[in-house]
Protein backbone atom coordinates (compact mmCIF):
# COMPACT_ATOMS: atom_id res chain seq x y z
CA UNK A 1 0.00 0.00 0.00
CA UNK A 2 2.74 2.45 0.98
CA UNK A 3 6.14 2.33 -0.61
CA UNK A 4 8.01 3.26 2.57
CA UNK A 5 7.38 2.05 6.15
CA UNK A 6 8.17 5.57 7.47
CA UNK A 7 5.34 7.01 5.42
CA UNK A 8 2.83 4.52 6.89
CA UNK A 9 3.80 5.53 10.43
CA UNK A 10 3.56 9.21 9.51
CA UNK A 11 0.10 8.78 7.98
CA UNK A 12 -1.16 6.70 10.92
CA UNK A 13 0.21 9.25 13.40
CA UNK A 14 -1.43 12.09 11.49
CA UNK A 15 -4.75 10.25 11.44
CA UNK A 16 -4.53 9.57 15.18
CA UNK A 17 -3.79 13.25 15.89
CA UNK A 18 -6.72 14.29 13.71
CA UNK A 19 -9.07 11.91 15.53
CA UNK A 20 -7.81 13.11 18.92
CA UNK A 21 -8.31 16.75 17.88
CA UNK A 22 -11.85 16.02 16.68
CA UNK A 23 -12.74 14.25 19.92
CA UNK A 24 -11.21 17.05 21.98
CA UNK A 25 -13.18 19.64 20.02
CA UNK A 26 -16.40 17.72 20.63
CA UNK A 27 -15.68 17.40 24.33
CA UNK A 28 -14.72 21.07 24.62
CA UNK A 29 -17.93 22.05 22.85
CA UNK A 30 -19.82 19.95 25.39
CA UNK A 31 -18.24 21.86 28.24
CA UNK A 32 -15.52 19.72 29.76
CA UNK A 33 -13.45 16.58 29.85
CA UNK A 34 -14.89 13.31 28.67
CA UNK A 35 -14.92 11.86 32.19
CA UNK A 36 -15.94 15.03 34.05
CA UNK A 37 -19.28 15.19 32.29
CA UNK A 38 -21.03 13.49 29.45
CA UNK A 39 -21.17 15.38 26.20
CA UNK A 40 -24.88 14.84 25.75
CA UNK A 41 -26.49 13.14 28.72
CA UNK A 42 -29.26 10.85 27.61
CA UNK A 43 -32.39 10.09 29.52
CA UNK A 44 -33.47 6.52 29.19
CA UNK A 45 -36.88 5.12 29.85
CA UNK A 46 -36.06 2.55 32.52
CA UNK A 47 -39.11 0.46 31.60
CA UNK A 48 -38.19 0.06 27.92
CA UNK A 49 -34.41 0.34 27.77
CA UNK A 50 -33.49 -1.05 31.17
CA UNK A 51 -30.00 0.42 31.10
CA UNK A 52 -28.37 3.75 30.56
CA UNK A 53 -24.85 5.02 30.31
CA UNK A 54 -23.49 8.41 29.46
CA UNK A 55 -23.40 9.48 25.83
CA UNK A 56 -20.37 8.23 23.94
CA UNK A 57 -18.20 11.32 24.00
CA UNK A 58 -14.68 10.01 23.72
CA UNK A 59 -14.13 6.30 23.22
CA UNK A 60 -12.47 5.06 26.39
CA UNK A 61 -14.27 7.56 28.62
CA UNK A 62 -17.64 6.43 27.32
CA UNK A 63 -16.63 2.80 27.76
CA UNK A 64 -15.79 3.50 31.41
CA UNK A 65 -19.11 5.20 32.21
CA UNK A 66 -21.32 3.71 34.92
CA UNK A 67 -24.48 1.98 33.67
CA UNK A 68 -27.76 2.44 35.54
CA UNK A 69 -30.62 0.00 34.99
CA UNK A 70 -34.12 -0.55 36.32
CA UNK A 71 -34.48 2.91 37.91
CA UNK A 72 -37.81 3.39 39.70
CA UNK A 73 -39.37 5.54 42.43
CA UNK A 74 -41.99 4.55 44.96
CA UNK A 75 -45.21 6.56 44.41
CA UNK A 76 -46.57 8.96 47.02
CA UNK A 77 -49.85 10.27 48.39
CA UNK A 78 -50.82 13.94 48.88
CA UNK A 79 -49.01 15.40 51.88
CA UNK A 80 -46.13 12.90 51.69
CA UNK A 81 -42.82 14.76 51.56
CA UNK A 82 -40.32 11.96 50.93
CA UNK A 83 -39.87 8.76 48.95
CA UNK A 84 -37.11 6.50 47.68
CA UNK A 85 -35.53 5.87 44.29
CA UNK A 86 -34.08 2.46 43.49
CA UNK A 87 -31.87 1.09 40.71
CA UNK A 88 -28.90 -1.10 39.82
CA UNK A 89 -25.51 0.43 39.04
CA UNK A 90 -22.61 -1.28 37.29
CA UNK A 91 -19.32 0.26 36.22
CA UNK A 92 -16.34 -1.14 34.33
CA UNK A 93 -14.04 0.86 36.63
CA UNK A 94 -14.09 1.75 40.32
CA UNK A 95 -16.37 4.73 40.96
CA UNK A 96 -18.43 6.12 43.80
CA UNK A 97 -21.91 7.62 43.68
CA UNK A 98 -21.36 10.99 45.39
CA UNK A 99 -24.42 13.05 44.50
CA UNK A 100 -27.99 12.78 43.27
CA UNK A 101 -30.44 15.49 42.26
CA UNK A 102 -33.86 15.79 40.69
CA UNK A 103 -36.19 18.69 39.93
CA UNK A 104 -39.07 17.07 41.84
CA UNK A 105 -37.35 17.22 45.25
CA UNK A 106 -35.62 19.90 47.28
CA UNK A 107 -33.02 17.35 48.43
CA UNK A 108 -31.78 14.03 47.10
CA UNK A 109 -29.31 11.98 49.15
CA UNK A 110 -27.88 8.49 49.00
CA UNK A 111 -29.00 6.66 52.16
CA UNK A 112 -28.35 3.33 53.79
CA UNK A 113 -30.97 1.44 55.74
CA UNK A 114 -30.24 -1.31 58.23
CA UNK A 115 -31.67 -2.93 61.32
CA UNK A 116 -30.14 -1.84 64.64
CA UNK A 117 -31.68 -4.22 67.15
CA UNK A 118 -35.43 -3.97 66.52
CA UNK A 119 -35.19 -0.52 64.95
CA UNK A 120 -34.80 0.26 61.26
CA UNK A 121 -32.06 2.90 60.98
CA UNK A 122 -31.60 5.12 57.96
CA UNK A 123 -28.76 7.58 57.41
CA UNK A 124 -27.08 9.54 54.60
CA UNK A 125 -24.01 8.04 52.94
CA UNK A 126 -21.49 10.54 51.51
CA UNK A 127 -20.08 8.00 49.01
CA UNK A 128 -21.50 4.73 47.74
CA UNK A 129 -18.66 2.70 46.28
CA UNK A 130 -19.32 0.83 43.02
CA UNK A 131 -16.43 -1.63 42.52
CA UNK A 132 -15.33 -2.32 38.93
CA UNK A 133 -17.36 -5.08 37.27
CA UNK A 134 -19.78 -5.51 40.18
CA UNK A 135 -23.42 -4.45 40.39
CA UNK A 136 -24.57 -2.38 43.35
CA UNK A 137 -28.32 -2.67 43.87
CA UNK A 138 -30.24 0.18 45.48
CA UNK A 139 -33.42 -1.42 46.83
CA UNK A 140 -36.05 -1.04 49.55
CA UNK A 141 -34.54 -1.94 52.91
CA UNK A 142 -30.97 -1.19 51.75
CA UNK A 143 -29.15 1.55 49.90
CA UNK A 144 -31.43 3.97 48.06
CA UNK A 145 -31.67 7.57 46.87
CA UNK A 146 -33.87 9.43 49.35
CA UNK A 147 -35.94 12.18 47.73
CA UNK A 148 -37.00 14.73 50.34
CA UNK A 149 -39.00 17.94 50.29
CA UNK A 150 -41.04 16.66 47.35
CA UNK A 151 -42.58 19.48 45.34
CA UNK A 152 -45.70 17.44 44.51
CA UNK A 153 -47.17 13.94 44.81
CA UNK A 154 -45.74 11.35 42.40
CA UNK A 155 -48.22 9.26 40.44
CA UNK A 156 -47.77 5.73 39.12
CA UNK A 157 -46.56 5.74 35.51
CA UNK A 158 -44.76 9.11 35.62
CA UNK A 159 -41.14 9.32 34.47
CA UNK A 160 -38.92 11.39 36.77
CA UNK A 161 -35.46 12.64 35.78
CA UNK A 162 -32.65 11.92 38.23
CA UNK A 163 -29.07 13.10 37.80
CA UNK A 164 -26.42 10.89 39.37
CA UNK A 165 -22.85 12.11 39.87
CA UNK A 166 -20.07 9.53 40.04
CA UNK A 167 -16.48 10.15 41.07
CA UNK A 168 -13.56 8.08 39.83
CA UNK A 169 -10.32 7.32 41.67
CA UNK A 170 -8.76 10.30 39.89
CA UNK A 171 -11.44 12.59 41.45
CA UNK A 172 -12.92 13.30 38.01
CA UNK A 173 -16.71 13.35 38.03
CA UNK A 174 -19.12 11.82 35.55
CA UNK A 175 -22.78 12.82 35.28
CA UNK A 176 -25.34 10.17 34.33
CA UNK A 177 -28.97 11.17 33.77
CA UNK A 178 -31.75 8.60 34.04
CA UNK A 179 -35.53 8.56 33.93
CA UNK A 180 -37.07 6.63 36.79
CA UNK A 181 -40.55 5.18 36.48
CA UNK A 182 -42.90 5.92 39.38
CA UNK A 183 -44.50 2.73 40.70
CA UNK A 184 -47.42 2.28 43.11
CA UNK A 185 -47.01 3.32 46.74
CA UNK A 186 -46.49 -0.21 48.09
CA UNK A 187 -44.07 -1.30 45.34
CA UNK A 188 -41.20 -3.59 46.25
CA UNK A 189 -38.19 -4.64 44.18
CA UNK A 190 -39.06 -6.57 41.02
Amino acid sequence: MFSRPGRARFTAARAARGLAAALAAGVAAAGGSAWAQSAAPQNVDAKNAGAQSAAPSAGAAAASAPVVSGAWIRGTVPGQHATGAFMSITSPRDVALVEARTPIAGTAQVHSMAMAGNVMKMEPVPRLEVPAGRTVVLKPGGYHVMLMDLKRPLQKGERVPITLVFEGPDRQRRVVDVLAEVRELGAASP
